[in-house]
């Protein structure tokens, strides 16, 4: 982002976002609403007095009115006052990246770009941040792009929690990026020594793989009976299932191939 970008996004409290961004960025909101209007479909042409399908409906219509709220007010920035020196700014903003691992696109004395990356989030998340004399601006956004998820669950007000923690620990004279080393080097240490089979992960896991086989079971019944409807949810289904199950016999087999290599060195 330029200085006038910069300037633009602190005029407006809106993060400047390119043509091409913006496109994409209500593009996405199109694509969602054509989605909506799919699922919507079979409720054609019903009765009045079905109020099944007078609350389908209204479940559909409240979905498009969150979507557009969220894309009117996810690039807004949030002002805060802080005493913050520039250095001081440019290291907290490293230490969070650390922490979270956010991918840094820049860190300026006064403009900081991040994207983070998170499994159901197909083109990421954006973090920003801007310092401008006693005040500091933030956004965190799901990417203006088609492959976007359309919320973030929480995760846009954490990315921005953390990074005000940052800024509040580095004007306490805290080293905030060497604390961020250690902590993740001690967070990978004790994810890779924690146990799989605790009561609790395996009841999770039951519970996960009881209800994938029962969507299974769902999804196979839409595509043999759904026809071209019931093939696309199937499908959908089947990706999620298939892929919550490949992604925890992955990690399970990680686990156990590290286990078998610190044991050589013992």
């Amino acid at each position: 982002m330029k200085q006038k970008d910069i300037a633009t996004s602190i005029e407006k409290r809106k993060i400047h976002l390119s043509r091409n961004e913006k496109i994409e960025h209500w593009l996405s909101l199109i694509f969602l609403s054509i989605l909506l209007a799919f699922i919507g479909y079979p409720l054609r042409g019903f009765e009045a007095q079905d109020w099944s399908h007078w609350f389908w409906l209204i479940l559909i219509l409240a979905g498009f009115v969150l979507l557009l709220r969220h894309k009117l007010v996810s690039p807004n920035l949030e002002a805060y006052r802080s005493n913050l020196a520039s250095e001081e700014f440019m290291l907290a903003n490293e230490a969070a990246a650390i922490r979270n691992g956010w991918i840094v696109l820049v860190n300026t004395s006064d403009y900081f770009s991040a994207i983070t990356q998170v499994g159901w989030q197909w083109d990421g998340i954006r973090i920003t941040a801007i310092l401008k004399g006693d005040k500091i601006y933030l956004n965190s956004m799901v990417n203006p792009s088609m492959r976007s998820n359309p919320f973030s669950f929480g995760v846009n007000q954490k990315n921005k929690a953390e990074l005000i923690l940052q800024y509040q620990a580095v004007m306490q004279g805290e080293s905030v990026v060497e604390a961020a080393h250690a902590e993740i080097a001690r967070k990978k240490e004790a994810f890779w020594h924690e146990s799989e089979w605790t009561a609790k992960k395996i009841l999770k896991r039951i519970v996960g793989y009881g209800l994938s086989m029962l969507f299974f079971a769902l999804s196979i019944l839409l595509i043999i009976e759904g026809g071209f409807q019931g093939l696309v949810y199937g499908a959908m289904i089947l990706l999620v299932c298939g892929l919550y199950i490949y992604d925890d016999i992955k990690l399970l087999l990680e686990k156990k191939r590290k286990s078998k290599e610190a044991d050589r060195f013992l």
